[in-house]
């Protein structure tokens, strides 16, 4: 069956490009729609896409210039397969980020669930400019991918970044788009997980998800396609991903158990800080008083304090008045990382662990990250420690049964040095 791309065509000179982008699409076989913005008309007409796709073009959302056969607005959004939107001007680019739909181009754009390759073209000022970079990062976001722009030659007679890649670096990116249903699959955890405390208020923990999000895109450069598994305020990757929000250590258990049942999963950066502890209830003062002073022994005020705690919680999961001494009742979460041999589908699965210490050596560092090698049946741990993490800089070495590599500085190298081990041991094609 052929493939079905929707050539979006907006106002640049660029577009003379696009003619070129379109013959080629067809010959290799694919079923190519074009619409245009009314601008773009002015560059190229739309009887030459007409004539190239073998379709109807369509222009006007309503009106007598719209062929009757043509694509509607949603009939388009429904039928495509991938949108390719070739030239990009910076006024579209702002349009799509803000989601705005005053227009045939537009309003199918908005309409589609369709994945997005967009072609920028324009002056090198413009792509430079703030509000440019901003709509463009904030579609990154939603995982519409950009090809180019390249350095070279523009309109206005300069040189710049700005001109609209070559049509063959577009087929390229298009086909590859294409192929990545055979791609192996990996799954990244990033963030924290956060546990309820009462009925607006959680305890969680300090990650911010960069590094996963860092490990996501560096993965999909290099052909995977990746799972990317988060807490609520994990840094978003630029890359598109699967998006799986996990809040709770039971909803990541969920995800990973759902995800690690695909036999296409090569591999698991858990990344993710996990909680160590569950919240089971809340004393108040007095309570947990009553409990010490009457308890023969430790293991027995334990187990009156967890007692009294789940049957607190169990009474209604409101909101704990303030002004008053609490007592919260935290017991050991679940190791999710123990278990996940058990659930993965796929008996070769590359595992990739991270072990957080705190203000110990090197060697001390080592030693406890082999442990958790032994321990969890990881291929590869990840060891840091707390005082060598910041917003700017990260440091990290690799622990394997065999060597110790590392350490390495910043989160990019991080990611990229992990994905080449990756790459080693799963040998994507």
């Amino acid at each position: 069956m052929k493939k079905r791309i929707l050539v979006v065509i907006t106002g640049g000179i660029a577009a003379y490009k696009t003619a070129d982008v379109v013959r080629k699409l067809v010959k290799r076989g694919m079923d190519v729609r074009v619409i245009m913005t009314s601008a773009a008309t002015s560059f190229v007409t739309p009887l030459t896409f007409q004539t190239l796709s073998g379709n109807p073009v369509g222009v006007d959302m309503f009106g007598d210039s719209r062929p009757e056969d043509a694509l509607t607005h949603i009939s388009a959004a429904v039928w495509a397969e991938l949108v390719l939107v070739c030239p990009a001007t910076a006024n579209f680019i702002a349009k799509l980020a803000h989601g705005l739909a005053d227009d045939l181009c537009s309003s199918t754009l908005l309409a589609t669930r369709a994945p997005m390759l967009v072609c920028p073209a324009m002056n090198d000022g413009m792509w430079d400019n703030p509000a440019t970079r901003e709509n463009i990062d904030k579609l990154r976001t939603r995982h519409i991918d950009f090809i180019g722009p390249e350095v070279g030659g523009l309109a206005c007679k300069t040189e710049g970044k700005g001109r609209m890649s070559e049509p063959d670096s577009i087929l390229v990116k298009v086909e590859r788009h294409f192929q990545r249903k055979n791609r192996p699959k990996v799954i990244v955890t990033a963030g924290g997980t956060r546990e309820s405390l009462d009925g607006v208020r959680v305890l969680t923990n300090l990650s911010t998800g960069r590094l996963g999000a860092e490990i996501v895109d560096v993965c999909t450069e290099k052909q995977f396609d990746v799972i990317w598994i988060h807490g609520v305020n994990a840094e978003k990757p630029r890359s598109h991903c699967i998006e799986v929000r996990a809040d709770t250590v039971a909803e990541v258990e969920s995800a990973l158990r759902k995800h690690l049942a695909e036999s296409d999963v090569v591999a698991l950066v858990h990344c993710m800080a996990i909680s160590d502890f569950c919240v089971s209830g809340v004393l108040t003062l007095e309570e947990g008083f009553s409990i010490f002073s009457k308890a023969k022994n430790v293991k027995e005020a334990e187990e009156e304090c967890i007692q009294r705690a789940v049957k607190s919680k169990s009474n209604g999961n409101q909101k704990i008045p303030s002004g008053q001494t609490i007592l919260p009742v935290l017991i050991p979460g679940k190791k999710l990382i123990d278990s996940v041999r058990e659930w993965a589908k796929n008996a070769e699965l590359f595992l990739v662990s991270f072990k957080l210490t705190s203000g110990v050596s090197m060697s001390e560092r080592i030693a406890i990250s082999k442990k958790q090698l032994a321990n969890t049946n990881s291929d590869l741990v990840v060891a840091n420690d707390s005082e060598q993490l910041s917003p700017d800089c990260h440091e990290a070495c690799f622990v394997t049964s065999s060597k110790v590599d590392g350490p390495y500085i910043g989160k990019r190298i991080i990611a990229q040095k992990l994905v080449e081990n990756l790459l080693i041991h799963t040998s994507p094609a």
